[in-house]
């Protein structure tokens, strides 16, 4: 809104998109965060800039009334969050004094209705509430920079220097008023989701915990860490040995659940279809471990594992983006904790004080619990067949842990996502509504005492987003049976961790040695039994199996660095680059070994970090170019699912101790990855491989443990294409890749899987010891950080073993350094080398056909569809759609959910086949367009809260997108005014000057060579080159050489051509709310387009 000295309202934003930066801003229940980034050399023009927003701000009221309109879009947008409707419903279930009770988000009612009602003038209203909290004695402020810090000081007092003092007081509240009366309280409620959902959550108000003791012990943590612990003994795996859970987190989820006026501790399960039936059980089992907890605090060798690992944490931090580092600190210093404990206060531990972490626990009892039960379900997401052997049973069993791998998704991860646990997908709840059970079963349905319902409320709706929910007693039984179960946790043998039985997969590897792996082989042949029958469900049957965690075998005690940073010479050092940017071109990857119909082996030792951490990474691939079928595609992921449920129990270890793994299926087979502390990362990348080669050499699979994968991918899928954005996404790859598995037909089609069919599939993949002939699989690994290279041929010769496939003959250890096959990848070496250059006559690695490095293909195989194949031939990707030349083709969906406010459009262009020249003009534009597309269409003409562009690549054909949405504007108004848009922006950029020309392709180009922030974004990085086989490492490199060389006439030219031109390829997709057919009804084709059916 412009201020006093930079008056221009979209002055900062343009200030910013010029000089390679961008901004944000954030309000939680206690602060507001403004942050920016931008180019080293514009720092300070910048912090004068931004310093003038909160010295002299304009407050124009024009903007503030667009602002009103944002705010509002956003809120409407929020409204489709099953999360953030629950938290709102909790607020308006607080006593009305308390400050929980707020609406916190803002709309056009609470800002402009209600005030005009109350004859309020809200920009007077506005101007007060700035002088009254926006003084400079309550604000904190970081500045991250190259500069020395006595020249950054004096640039913080130029710059902040004119911000008022008022010495205002910290705003007071009452930390004396419970959030609910205590003698509300237990108390169910029964939440409508608007998504398909299964979920549980247990919350407990607690005290205050902002002192200084508080916010340096973290009682809220550790206890949070003990109730969400996912080892043996755990509630979670009491929960799924009975069949009732796939995933459980707990503690305070956010900082607005924790405030000077009380604290929000949660424990969140997502349930099976049988944990619905067994909702009591589930809360007993919860309380009992509460009771076990109560007892007397915890041991202090366990707070001090987490001591250690946040120790560890610290003193090896990874670097991350500086943007968000400084946000961090600026929160972090609004604790108000000595000045030394800045930088630290977020991650480390203080000394232990068992009295707050009691007096946590004794805030957790049965009789102040707030039960909130989010559950919705249809047919379609139960994901049974009723024919399929063991569906009947697997309705009584958990689906598994761990994420569902999507193998669609294009090359800008326009995949849908899974949810977070909170919004996980779920079943219909058999309620008692009026003193009457309404199970399928009807009044005599044989339940026990306990699981009878009390009576609900009406139904009642909260007022800001309305929502639906009941209100529930708890019944005398159901406060016995958890009050049972808490005293029997409190009176419990909490030393009886060793004598619990073990998940059998624990016992399958030696976790002192990492070639152990050929033993794990072996161990891994017995029966893996993940489910225990549920039969005896007293409370004593199922307090008993909790304990403890055991001590954690994979925190790290080895911190030696493989390749130490070389000791300063006399040399003179070459000139610094700007802080963020590359110095010079990145170190290759070594080819350490390539094996004809084996594997290959890419090893970066870390040169540039200098940490104890590493990545592993493993491919395990047919050597085959055919596309997986829908039944394949689905058999793999269900395959991972299982997997990773297995390794859960005894693998969760590793993710506290500073380790993480992952498993998916890819389009060929599937990828391993671990990373973290060097010291024990290869034994669990090892366990990771043992394990799915269990599931992928098992004679039989286990029935009940197949359904609840299945169950669980049926809730996923059901659930996709809930926003209108994302279905607009969805029902573009639908129509430009080939195949495409659309969420329905991967319903369809998984309904008719059976435990059988993954027998088969298993069978074909020829993977394990049973297998008829030797397996015939591709491993390519990536090894990358603190290693060794002859640990990284260890690691591939182990992993290979572990899977169960042959040894690799070739592979020659001790390994000769001097060797060709160890030599750098040179840029002109044929993994480094561009896909103009001729690679097809160039040898390559095994795991990448010279026919998959070269440029597109003359034509298209068989298998590939193209809707023009003469117009096209010279498009013709593997699996890719080439759009026709000339009319737009507009494709109209409708969003699978009937509550969805808005509608959505995303407008594409199909540009061509990757090359480094396409992509460098490509994200030329993209730098140029983004912040007019946003001023004009999201600021100015208000049409919706959601307003980008981007690239899209899509199986090596690159595009360009528009995306809109909106709650007020149609499908065909936003693509309108989008497309005259694109015109007048093409005219401005030929007027554009040719010094602000230059300058935004220099931003762009510093944009492009910002260095990897930490090991994870160069492993990700390698992984990218390597995973689509292209193997071009300084692609970045590449791309800014190329950017540099567009002149401005060429770039208008190519714009022109791509956007405006009637030769363009092009597509639009409507995402209405609502009916489709009415929709459609009253509103015709854009001008000129035909629609796809």
């Amino acid at each position: 809104m412009g201020t006093r000295e930079y008056p221009e309202e979209n002055g900062w934003s343009k200030f910013l998109s010029r000089h390679g930066g961008d901004s944000n801003a954030e309000t939680d229940a206690e602060t507001t965060v403004f942050y920016f980034d931008v180019h080293p050399a514009h720092l300070r023009a910048s912090l004068r800039r931004f310093g003038s927003f909160f010295s002299c701000p304009l407050f124009k009221w024009s903007g503030s009334q667009r602002e009103v309109q944002a705010i509002h879009q956003e809120f409407e947008q929020a409204a489709q969050n099953d999360a953030v409707r629950q938290w709102q419903i909790l607020s308006s279930l607080v006593q009305s004094e308390h400050p929980y009770h707020r609406f916190g988000w803002g709309n056009k009612r609470s800002l402009v209705d209600e005030p005009k009602k109350a004859a309020l003038d809200v920009r007077a209203e506005l101007l007060a509430f700035h002088s009254r909290y926006y003084s400079a004695n309550l604000m904190t402020g970081v500045i991250i920079g190259r500069e020395p810090l006595e020249t950054l000081q004096e640039w913080a007092l130029d710059s902040f220097g004119p911000v008022a003092n008022r010495a205002i007081e910290r705003p007071r509240v009452r930390s004396d008023l419970p959030p609910m009366a205590p003698a509300a309280l237990p108390l169910i409620i029964h939440v409508t989701p608007l998504e398909q959902s299964r979920t549980l959550t247990l919350y407990w108000y607690l005290p205050a915990q902002v002192s200084a003791a508080h916010l340096e012990s973290r009682p809220t943590d550790f206890v949070g860490h003990l109730l969400g612990h996912e080892g043996r003994g755990s509630v979670l795996m009491v929960l799924k040995r009975n069949g009732w859970a796939t995933e459980l987190y707990a503690g305070i989820t956010s900082d607005g659940d924790s405030t000077a006026a009380a604290a929000l501790f949660a424990v969140g399960v997502d349930l099976t279809l049988a944990g619905v039936e067994r909702v009591d059980e589930v809360v007993a089992v919860v309380c009992g471990y509460l009771g076990l907890l109560a007892r007397g605090p915890p041991p202090e060798s366990l707070y001090q594992e987490l001591c250690d690992v946040a120790a560890l944490s610290f003193r090896f931090l990874e670097r991350e983006p500086e943007i968000d580092y400084a946000r961090r600190l600026a929160l972090s210093m609004q604790k108000r904790l000595p000045a030394t404990q800045t930088l630290s206060a977020d991650v480390l531990y203080g000394a232990y004080v068992p009295t707050l972490v009691a007096e946590v626990i004794a805030a957790m009892t049965p009789d102040r619990v707030l039960i909130a039960l989010s559950i919705k379900q249809d047919d379609q997401a139960e994901g049974t067949s009723p024919t399929a052997p063991g569906a009947q049973a697997a309705a009584a069993v958990a689906a598994p842990s761990g994420p569902v791998r999507s193998t669609t998704a294009d090359g800008s991860g326009h995949a849908v996502a899974a949810a977070p646990p909170s919004l996980q997908p779920g079943g219909r709840q058999p309620q008692r509504i009026g003193g009457r059970c309404e199970c399928n079963q009807g009044e005599d349905c044989g339940r026990s005492e306990h699981q009878q319902r009390g009576a609900c409320s009406d139904m009642l709706t909260e007022t800001w987003f309305g929502s639906t929910f009941q209100t529930q007693q708890v019944t005398p039984a159901q406060r016995a049976l958890w009050g049972r179960s808490f005293e029997l946790g409190r009176q419990g043998n909490a030393t009886a961790a060793a004598e619990a039985p073990a998940n059998p997969m624990s016992t399958c590897i030696d976790e002192t040695a990492v070639g152990a792996a050929v033993a794990m082989g072996v161990a891994m042949e017995c029966d893996v039994e993940l489910t225990v029958a549920g039969e005896d469900l007293s409370p004593e049957a199922l307090v008993g199996a909790l304990h403890l965690p055991l001590p954690n075998k994979f925190i790290p005690t080895d911190f030696s660095l493989r390749h130490p940073k070389r000791k300063a010479t006399a040399t003179p050092a070459p000139p610094a680059a700007p802080h963020g940017m590359t110095n010079a071109a990145r170190t290759l990857p070594v080819l350490l070994h390539n094996a004809p119909g084996a594997g290959a082996v890419f090893f970066k030792a870390d040169d540039r970090f200098f940490s104890p951490k590493a990545v592993l990474w493993l491919s395990l691939e047919r050597p085959r170019r055919r596309l997986p079928t829908l039944r394949e595609a689905l058999l793999a992921s269900l395959a991972v699912d299982m997997t990773l449920d297995a390794l859960q129990e005894d693998s969760y270890a590793a993710t506290v101790a500073g380790l993480d793994y992952e498993l998916s299926a890819s389009v060929h087979g599937f990828t391993v990855s671990a990373a973290g502390f060097s010291h024990k990362l290869a034994s669990l990348a090892l366990r990771v491989c043992a394990a799915l080669a269990h599931t992928l050499s098992s004679a039989a699979c286990d029935a009940a443990l197949f359904e609840r994968a299945k169950q669980r991918l049926a809730l996923t899928l059901s659930n996709a294409g809930h926003m209108a954005a994302e279905r607009a996404r969805e029902a573009r790859l639908e129509l430009i890749e080939e195949p495409h598995f659309t969420p329905s037909a991967q319903l369809e089609a998984l309904s008719l899987l059976t435990p059988a069919d993954l027998n088969s599939f298993v069978s074909a993949a020829g993977l394990g010891r049973r297998a008829p002939t030797p397996p015939c699989f591709v491993t390519t690994v990536l090894a990358c950080g603190n290693l060794a290279a002859e640990e990284a041929l260890d690691f591939y010769r182990e992993a290979r073993a572990a899977l169960h496939l042959p040894l690799d003959t070739a592979l020659r250890l001790p390994l000769d350094t001097g060797s060709a096959m160890s030599k750098p990848l040179s840029p002109t070496s044929p993994a480094t080398m561009s896909a103009e250059s001729s690679l097809a006559s160039a040898p390559a690695p095994t795991s990448a056909p010279a026919s998959m490095l070269a440029s597109a293909p003359t034509s298209a195989p068989d298998s590939i569809l193209v809707s023009a194949p003469a117009a096209a031939a010279e498009l013709a990707l593997e699996g890719c759609v080439v759009l026709p030349k000339g009319t737009a083709r507009c494709y109209r969906v409708a969003s699978t959910n009937a509550a969805e406010t808005s509608h959505a459009v995303e407008l594409y262009w199909q540009l061509g086949p990757l090359s480094h020249g396409l992509a460098a003009r490509l994200e030329l534009l993209v730098h140029l367009m983004e912040e007019p597309l946003f001023d004009q269409l999201r600021t100015k003409e208000q049409l919706g809260y959601s307003v980008a562009c981007g690239s899209r690549q899509t199986r090596g054909l690159l595009g360009f997108a528009i995306t809109l949405t909106s709650a007020h504007a149609s499908p065909c108004k936003l693509e309108a005014r989008s497309l005259r848009f694109v015109g007048s922006f093409v005219r401005s950029l030929a007027r554009m000057a040719p010094a602000a020309f230059r300058a935004n392709v220099e931003a762009a180009v510093a944009n492009k060579l910002r260095d990897d922030v930490n090991l994870s974004d160069e492993a990700r990085r390698l992984v990218g080159e390597i995973a689509s086989e292209q193997f071009i490492f300084d692609r970045a490199e590449r791309e800014a050489a190329e950017m540099r060389k567009i002149t401005h006439a060429e770039l208008v030219a190519w714009a022109r051509q791509v956007l405006l031109q009637k030769e363009a390829r092009g597509l639009s997709v409507h995402a209405y709310k609502g009916c489709l057919k009415g929709a459609v009804a009253d509103e015709p084709l854009p001008p000129g387009a035909i629609e796809v059916t």
